[in-house]
């Protein structure tokens, strides 16, 4: 994610967004802490999410 690195312009909307969100959330200083979760499914798929705060 951090290889998507930052968009090419700011505001960063629609398919911006869409195409460099997670460099934005990941970088930027308004956020302070992040929770990340994972799951293994019983077909082995796995999943995983990260929440921003």
């Amino acid at each position: 994610m951090w290889a998507e690195g930052p968009p090419p312009r700011l505001p960063c909307q629609g398919q911006c967004f869409q195409d460099y969100g997670h460099f934005i959330n990941m970088s930027s200083d308004r956020y302070t802490k992040v929770g990340c979760g994972s799951f293994e499914t019983s077909g082995g798929e796995v999943w995983a999410i990260q929440n921003f705060r």
